[in-house]
């Protein structure tokens, strides 16, 4: 994610001097609402089945990646029992899947399950106690917003969209949007890191801003001016229920555009 976030920032700096050949500023993405540090199981047979989830969650084969799930929650609730981190964990991958299916009450008992088991849990990671509540705190977001999902088991056949966005169209899409976030500064140019997931159809869910600009007045102005702007975006379709994506924007003048 790092990495991603680097050279997304680069290319923006490279875009605000004037470079026009720096390299596209790929967005971070991640697949589920949120964030989450995952461990893998200690049930190896469980891990397996984790991994068969993931790999079936990236191509919209929900129906058979909640079936392997299911199975590997079984698994781990044998060996290392119902209070275990692993459990909770594994009900929260559950949930992500009822979620993007359309499920919303199924998704929610799982999360609120995961999340006393993960905060009664030794050696928990916070991290994922704060994703799980940060997933719920959006399942009603999306309610209040009129959003909702319906995925189907199995990808449509023949349907000319991808599940997952071209990441170059959403690079350029949301880069178009910079302008109109720069002028929260006109001092030194600066990145403000930004993580918004969006909805297949372009509405946004959740903004927010990362690091050393969260809860200060320029983040404030840069979601302020980026969610005024979001619908000015044309933004790639996709088939997924949502997506998240993590971009720098720059701010401020740099010294090439002063006294122009």
């Amino acid at each position: 994610m790092r990495r991603a976030v680097a050279t997304a920032l680069a290319a923006v700096l490279a875009a605000a001097c004037g470079n026009k050949e720096a390299p596209p500023a790929e967005p971070d993405m991640d697949p589920d609402l949120g964030e989450t540090a995952i461990p893998a199981p200690a049930d190896r047979t469980a891990e397996k089945l984790v991994e068969q989830a993931y790999a079936l969650k990236q191509d919209g084969r929900n129906g058979a990646a909640l079936a392997a799930l299911e199975q590997a929650c079984a698994a781990i609730e044998r060996s290392a029992g119902p209070s275990s981190a692993d459990f909770g964990s594994c009900l929260d991958d559950q949930a992500s899947v009822h979620v993007r299916m359309g499920h919303a009450d199924a998704a929610r008992a799982l999360y609120e399950r995961a999340l006393a088991i993960l905060k009664a849990a030794s050696g928990a990671d916070p991290r994922l106690v704060h994703g799980v509540m940060t997933r719920l705190e959006e399942i009603d977001l999306m309610a209040a917003k009129g959003i909702s999902c319906a995925e189907p088991a199995e990808p449509p056949a023949g349907d000319p969209l991808p599940y997952f966005p071209n990441v170059e169209a959403m690079q350029e899409a949301l880069g178009e949007l910079n302008p109109y976030i720069a002028e929260c500064s006109d001092g030194a140019p600066e990145a403000v890191t930004v993580r918004v997931i969006v909805t297949g159809d372009g509405r946004v869910i959740r903004a927010e801003t990362r690091g050393l600009d969260a809860d200060t007045p320029l983040g404030k102005c840069v979601l302020d001016k980026l969610l005024a702007a979001f619908p000015k975006a044309e933004l790639p379709r996709f088939r997924a229920c949502f997506r998240g994506f993590t971009y720098p924007y720059m701010v401020g003048k740099h010294e090439s555009r002063m006294g122009s």
